[in-house]
């Protein structure tokens, strides 16, 4: 077989993206600090409602239509931000920051320019703004220095935007004290600007580097490379043995850190230890911090998943299929002997890495939804109403919510056959509703008619028994699936 190249440094939990709760966390902070300045704002403005008429008589229901407008805007990109949540693109998100802020200051300083333009205490205001902006949004000199350039530009831009419209701040730009004080409250502005572009960089590297210099037990964190809903995953140095090692950390904070998360937390070293297979990641070591911050250590993997390896190559010869697909299924008999059942097998929690000799080996990853026959494996580490796996790779059973058994997994191994085979997955919808009721009624194709080319006949029966509606009518577990692939593989 050919070797892969090597495309992730470490297998990742539960195929989750880089980074993933780094930018959930980078997404709630915006909101936090968002809400926060439409609270002030909002304050401020009912000061204005009887401040206003007392300072400025002439301006006040110009005054209060800006800010009431300004409210208004904030408020909406609060809400987008809200509404898409973890959705939210790193783009999109640096996006809704830039323009809430650059939109607060903008409307500031219409304010000021109707207020006595650059004599007036408005530029006061929009010097906050720009603070908070730069204190509370940390980020790498290439991206802040354009971010926080457009809500600093703002205040000159607008001032000289409104002495077009308004006789009194273009009057007042045409004497020498008026353009010496706006050239002065702009380069103010600008060497704020480029100190808090760089705190914002330094900050941010901080941030990274916090990990990085922290030690958990003997092991060195160098960098994260993953993160799941239950914990992250780092690539980590063995001090003793000087070696790299995967060390996954149960993720703390937002009440994550439960008797329920700590329970499946440690229910998946104990899988993970009991399964002795060449294709199941191999566990190293358990430990509990002094601070309490669980943590365990798996093989150092090189490759990828079955899920990239199918985007990267589209349909993957059947023989490569029977060869990839009959190694995870003997590591799922194997687990299906003990007594665990995986729950989770998909394309992302297969992982191709390569032996000293150059031949592909799959690893099965990522047994956190794995049950375990034992007391406290079952439905009491559930929550009521919490459905565990990834809903668009379900088994018929599990969105019924049968009783879990082995056939949940052969399911899977038959649909991540199917997708290898065609480039499609077996069950194609729209989010997890729309799958729930076609698992359950619509028909699947055959490979071929999918492909649109011949498949071997055996190797599609095999996949197509898998793929069966009823756990009856398909192998009754991943051994005896492996062995029908095994024989599969010796007659070709």
């Amino acid at each position: 077989m050919d070797e892969h190249p090597s495309r992730s440094p470490v297998a990742s939990q539960a195929g989750a993206s880089i980074d993933e709760s780094e930018h959930l966390a980078a997404v709630l902070r915006a909101r936090r600090v968002m809400i926060v300045g439409i609270g002030l704002w909002l304050f401020i403005t009912v000061s204005d409602v009887f401040s206003l008429p007392v300072f400025w008589p002439d301006r006040a229901r110009e005054l209060l239509t800006l800010r009431v407008m300004g409210g208004v805007l904030a408020f909406g990109v609060w809400s987008y931000v809200r509404v898409r949540g973890a959705a939210l693109t790193v783009v999109e998100l640096r996006a809704a920051t830039t323009l809430f802020f650059t939109m607060v200051c903008a409307f500031l300083s219409a304010m000021a320019a109707l207020t006595g333009g650059a004599y007036s205490p408005y530029y006061g205001g929009v010097f906050v703004a720009i603070a908070i902006r730069g204190s509370t949004v940390h980020e790498p000199w290439q991206t802040g220095v354009w971010t926080l350039a457009f809500p600093t530009l703002a205040y000159p831009l607008t001032i000289l935007a409104w002495s077009l419209l308004e006789p009194e701040v273009a009057a007042q730009l045409q004497t020498v004290t008026g353009r010496a004080t706006l050239s002065s409250n702009t380069t103010n502005l600008l060497l704020a600007y480029a100190g808090l572009v760089v705190a914002g960089h330094s900050l941010w590297e901080l941030r990274r580097q916090v990990f990085t210099a922290r030690v958990l037990g003997r092991y060195r964190l160098i960098r994260k490379v993953g993160a799941g809903g239950m914990g992250e995953v780092w690539l980590a140095r063995d001090a003793a043995l000087q070696r790299d090692v995967a060390l996954k950390i149960l993720r703390v904070g937002r009440g994550l850190l439960s008797g329920q998360a700590v329970a499946r937390f440690e229910r998946e070293v104990r899988a993970l230890a009991d399964l002795s297979h060449p294709n199941i990641v191999r566990v190293f070591d358990y430990g509990v911090t002094e601070d309490g911050l669980r943590y365990y250590v798996m093989e150092h993997l090189r490759g990828e998943t079955l899920a990239d390896l199918a985007a990267r190559e589209g349909p993957v010869a059947p023989a490569r299929v029977v060869y990839f697909l009959a190694q995870a299924a003997r590591a799922l008999a194997e687990a299906h002997r003990r007594g665990i059942v995986h729950r989770d097998v998909k394309p992302a929690n297969l992982f191709v890495t390569s032996s000293t000799e150059g031949r592909d080996i799959v690893k099965v990853l990522d047994f956190g939804i794995a049950k375990l026959d034992a007391p406290d494996s079952d439905e009491s580490l559930t929550s009521t109403g919490v459905v565990l796996g990834t809903p668009t790779w379900f088994a018929p059973e599990s969105v019924t919510g049968s009783r879990v058994r082995p056939g949940v997994d052969v399911w899977g191994l038959g649909a991540v056959a199917y997708l290898l085979l065609t480039g499609h997955r077996p069950i194609e919808a729209n989010g997890a509703l729309e799958y729930a009721s076609a698992v359950l009624h619509r028909a699947i194709p055959l490979p071929s008619e999918q492909l649109g080319r011949p498949v071997p006949r055996e190797l599609e029966e095999i996949v197509m028994r898998a793929l069966a509606r009823s756990p009856s009518e398909r192998f009754a577990d991943a051994e005896e699936l492996a062995r029908a692939l095994e024989q599969l593989g010796a007659a070709s």
